[in-house]
């Protein structure tokens, strides 16, 4: 069963990884998790503040600044919902 810990792995393996499409992955994985929570799924299982900071270094070492930049805003915008794992 994935929890927050195994999404964070997931992340966290993309950043490890040498593949030029590593950010791209990574950011898709992301992106899916949020469109179900954001479709009204709240049993999401989401990453931590640790999967999301492995995923904005992935975009970093691609130069993607404007996809980090909207990673940034969605985990301000769960916080403020008061998402466990991003408090």
């Amino acid at each position: 069963m994935l929890d927050s810990d195994l999404c964070n792995l997931v992340l966290l393996a993309y950043n490890k990884s040498n593949d030029d499409l590593a950010a791209e992955e990574a950011l898709s994985f992301f992106s899916e998790r949020m469109h179900r929570y954001n479709d009204g799924n709240n049993a999401t299982v989401l990453p931590t503040v640790i999967g999301c900071s492995a995923l904005l270094a992935s975009l970093g070492k691609a130069n993607r600044v404007c996809d980090a930049l909207g990673v940034l805003d969605l985990m301000r915008a769960l916080s403020r919902d008061g998402v466990p794992s991003m408090l």
